[in-house]
């Protein structure tokens, strides 16, 4: 398997896992939905933070993440969830929150073990429960 084969494997093996969490119908859902929450995560974190985080990530979702360079961005739970449900289609307070939470237990399942902790102690304490 080429280096291209393994990437396009792991994002697609991401996607169909946030599309299980979330219980979304498409792919394309799933998809869009990854790229958002990476990308309002990217402006989250520190720029340092963002680059350790996309070393565990599809390559495919390295450019949503780090394409914020610098100094985070301090959003509450309710600011993360607003600038998510800007790039999706689902408007709905609750479906939001539970679909941002599927793409963030996503990511805490894909990075090693203890590594997340720097992400999440950059994050409020109520939108770090999401990775929960």
């Amino acid at each position: 398997m080429n280096a291209t084969t393994e990437h396009s494997t792991q994002m697609h093996e991401f996607i169909r896992n946030v599309q299980d969490r979330a219980k979304l119908e498409s792919y394309g859902e799933s998809h869009q939905l990854s790229r958002a929450v990476m990308t309002v995560l990217g402006q989250s974190v520190s720029g340092g933070q963002a680059k350790k985080l996309a070393a565990w990530l599809p390559p495919e979702l390295h450019a949503e993440l780090a394409g914020e360079h610098g100094h985070a961005t301090a959003f509450d739970k309710s600011a993360f969830l607003d600038k998510v449900a800007g790039f999706i289609p689902s408007v709905d307070p609750y479906e939001v929150e539970k679909q941002v939470s599927a793409v963030l237990r996503t990511l805490r399942d894909s990075a090693p073990e203890g590594e997340l902790t720097d992400t999440v102690d950059q994050l409020p304490h109520e939108l770090a429960a999401l990775f929960r």
